[in-house]
C-alpha cells in the first residue's frame, strides 16, 4: 500500500517546463539523410513515427523529454530516448537535469491516468489544460516540494526481481490466407451477465468483470458467488464495446459483458486457446466503436476467421502450438 498521507498537488507547469511541440506534418518531412526521430500522437512505440532529416534552422527537442499526445492517443506519455521534432498536438515537457528517468517514469504514469479519468472519458480539451490548470498529486519532501528521490526509488524498487524467461527466437508462421471462416455462435454459446448495482456489491474475492478495457476486464473483486465458470472469454457489447479477455476463474459478468462458452464438442478452452481467439474477436471492436451495441443477435453471427485442419474443421492445437511458441509464453501459464 501507498502511504499518500504526505502527497499534495502541484500544477504541471510548476514542475518543468511545457512546450506545444513543432506541429509538423511527418508525410512531409524529407528523410534522405535521417538523423532526426519523429514523434505523433500514436498510443504505439513511444510516439515514434520515424526518422527524418534535420531541418535547417530547428533545433530538435533533447533526448529525455518527454511528449505528451493531446490529440489522438490523448494523454499517451512518453520519455524519448534521441533528439526529436514533433507533429502537432504533441506536448513537450522539459525537466531540470537532475531529474532521473525513473522519476520521469513516475510523472508519465501519473499523467496519463490523470488524461484518462478526466480528459479522454469526459471529452475535455487537454490542449487548453496542460499548460495552465493541469494538476498531479505528488509525494513531497518535509519542505513540501516534489519528492524526486522518493519517486526515483519507488521505481527502481518496482523491478527488483529480474524476470526468468526462455525467449524464443521464431514462431510458427501466421497463414491466414488458408484460414476458415466460422459463426461465432455455432463455435460457442454466448450467455449474458447479470446487472449488479455497485450498491448491492459486497466484498469477497469473486473477480467483477465489467465493460472496461483494462485489468484484463476485472473492476473489482465481490462476495456474490459467480455466475460464469472460468475457463471461457468474456466479450463487452456495450461500455468499451469488444473487448475480449479469457477469464480463467470463475466470475460474475455485468449485463454489458457476454461470456463464450466453447461448445462441447470442441473439448475445453486452454488459455493459450482462450487468448488467441480474444485477440482475434478484439479485431472486430472497430466495427461498434461508433456507439453501436454489438447485441447478442448480432454477436452472435459475426464471422471469424480460424486455422483450419484438412477437413475443414478448427485447427485448436495449431493456435495453441502458436501461442506456445511466442516469445515470453512460459510465462502466461
Amino acid at each position: 500500500m501507498i502511504d499518500t498521507s504526505r502527497w499534495k498537488k502541484f500544477f504541471l507547469k510548476d514542475i518543468c517546463s511545457i512546450s506545444m511541440g513543432n506541429k509538423m506534418d511527418f508525410s512531409k518531412m524529407s528523410d534522405d539523410n535521417p538523423s532526426i526521430a519523429f514523434i505523433g500522437r500514436s498510443g504505439d512505440n513511444n510516439g515514434f513515427a520515424g526518422m527524418v532529416d534535420a531541418i535547417d534552422g530547428v533545433d530538435p527537442y533533447q533526448a529525455g523529454d518527454v511528449t505528451v499526445a493531446l490529440g489522438g492517443s490523448i494523454g499517451t506519455t512518453s520519455i524519448q530516448d534521441k533528439p526529436f521534432y514533433t507533429s502537432q498536438n504533441v506536448a513537450v515537457l522539459h525537466f531540470d537535469d537532475s531529474i532521473s528517468i525513473p522519476s520521469k517514469l513516475f510523472i508519465a504514469t501519473l499523467i496519463m491516468n490523470e488524461c484518462k479519468y478526466k480528459y479522454v472519458a469526459f471529452g475535455r480539451e487537454l490542449n487548453t489544460h496542460i499548460r495552465t490548470d493541469f494538476e498531479l498529486y505528488l509525494p513531497t519532501t518535509p519542505s513540501g516540494e516534489p519528492d524526486w528521490q522518493y519517486m526515483e526509488d519507488f521505481m527502481g524498487g518496482l523491478h527488483c526481481e529480474p524476470i526468468t524467461t526462455s525467449v524464443k527466437s521464431s514462431h510458427l508462421p501466421l497463414e491466414t490466407e488458408k484460414w476458415g471462416e466460422f459463426r461465432i455462435g455455432d463455435l460457442f454459446d454466448v450467455r449474458k451477465g447479470k446487472r449488479l448495482t455497485s450498491e448491492d456489491q459486497t466484498e469477497g474475492n469473486t473477480p467483477y468483470v465489467g465493460a472496461i478495457d483494462s485489468n484484463n476486464g476485472i473492476a473489482n473483486k465481490i462476495g456474490q458467488l459467480p455466475i460464469h465458470k472460468g475457463g471461457t472469454i468474456s466479450l463487452s457489447y456495450n461500455g468499451s464495446v469488444g473487448e475480449a479477455f479469457y477469464q480463467p476463474e470463475n466470475y460474475w459478468s455485468t449485463d454489458d459483458v457476454n461470456a463464450l462458452y466453447l461448445k462441447p464438442e470442441y473439448g475445453t478452452l486452454s488459455e493459450f486457446i482462450g487468448l488467441f481467439v480474444a485477440t482475434l474477436l478484439r479485431q472486430e471492436k472497430y466495427r461498434y466503436s461508433y456507439g453501436r451495441k454489438w447485441v447478442l443477435t448480432e454477436m452472435e453471427d459475426t464471422i471469424i476467421r480460424l486455422p483450419v485442419k484438412s477437413d475443414g474443421a478448427p485447427d485448436w492445437q495449431w493456435m495453441e502450438d502458436y501461442m506456445k511458441s511466442l516469445p515470453y509464453s512460459d510465462r502466461i501459464a
